[in-house]
């Protein structure tokens, strides 16, 4: 989808389109955390299924309508738009990125595996999926832990956080693209992200104080994704490698979403509380937040803008 959207809308409207893509997540977490409690004491037993059975079963089938959907009915890229009058493809065309080739594909794999930017894109989005996979599969326990029992009252406060989210990622997507500060934004946003995440752990016993945490951090780490998202496009923007360098950035940036919530199970079965998990995870989310700050501050004093590409060698090295 990234790569999607980076065929149809200008360089320009990149931050916001991200923005309301990505927003599509905490939406998504916030209308499901209530009808999932509803579901699951609803549903339970009917059928002889659990409650949770059911859930799975009735989220699954609007996914996989929705795919039916869009392979009908989405075209590649503008070009093959038939709703489009040839005046608005003329217009749009120009704006938006031209396809690889077939004969270009090996070369731009190769260019993507040697960009040492695309690596660090990959890392820094891991350490910020790190935090928030951890946020969206242990919210309902911290939740719980904290005097919640009724399942429905939890699925309701699971969407506060991800409301808050929605709003912030959609401002912070609109302010970048007016500023075009996005490197910064990436160090603010995980550093303050981090930082929900430790008022959380250290109010812990404090119901408002833990989901103003909460909030504070599911917001920043959904805003500072889509931020990194669209760092990623414009970083791509020049290269014939943009396909394969996003599917690069997106693989690595999997192993935070993968190993985002063992932590902190783990370390509830060994310390009996979610509170040193997610303080490890604070600590190696501020890390990759320092790795993008450190660069964007190496790129400045070189007198050169974040997002601009190196100037081009083609005449052939420059001898001293």
């Amino acid at each position: 989808m990234i790569f999607y959207l980076s065929r149809w809308f200008p360089r320009r409207r990149l931050g916001r389109t991200l923005a309301l893509m990505v927003i599509a997540a905490p939406i998504g977490s916030t209308l499901v955390g209530p009808l999932s409690g509803w579901m699951i004491s609803t549903f339970h037993g009917s059928g002889s299924l659990h409650g949770w059975q059911w859930m799975f079963i009735l989220q699954g089938i609007p996914a996989v309508l929705m795919g039916i959907v869009f392979y009908t009915t989405m075209v590649d890229s503008p070009a093959k738009a038939t709703w489009l009058s040839a005046d608005e493809k003329a217009t749009l065309l120009p704006a938006v990125p031209a396809a690889v080739t077939r004969e270009r594909m090996l070369p731009t794999l190769r260019a993507a595996l040697s960009t040492g930017r695309i690596w660090l894109l990959g890392l820094v989005l891991a350490a910020n999926y790190l935090g928030t996979f951890a946020v969206i599969f242990w919210l309902p326990t911290i939740i719980a832990s904290l005097g919640v029992d009724d399942v429905a009252t939890v699925g309701y406060l699971s969407a506060i956080p991800w409301s808050v989210a929605v709003l912030a990622t959609v401002a912070v997507g609109v302010y970048c693209d007016r500023r075009q500060t996005h490197s910064v934004v990436v160090f603010a946003g995980i550093a303050v992200a981090a930082a929900g995440l430790v008022v959380a752990i250290a109010f812990g016993h404090n119901f408002s104080v833990t989901i103003i945490g909460i909030s504070c951090a599911a917001a920043f780490f959904t805003a500072t994704g889509s931020v990194i998202w669209t760092i990623t496009n414009l970083q791509l923007a020049n290269m014939t490698a943009a396909a394969a360098g996003i599917a690069l950035v997106n693989a690595i940036a999997s192993l935070g979403s993968f190993l985002g919530p063992y932590p902190v199970g783990i370390g509830r079965d060994l310390t009996g509380s979610v509170v040193a998990p997610l303080a490890a995870i604070a600590v190696v989310v501020r890390g990759g937040g320092r790795r993008s700050g450190r660069r964007h501050d190496r790129q400045h004093r070189l007198g050169r803008h974040p997002h601009q590409p190196r100037p081009s060698t083609a005449a052939g090295p420059a001898h001293g």
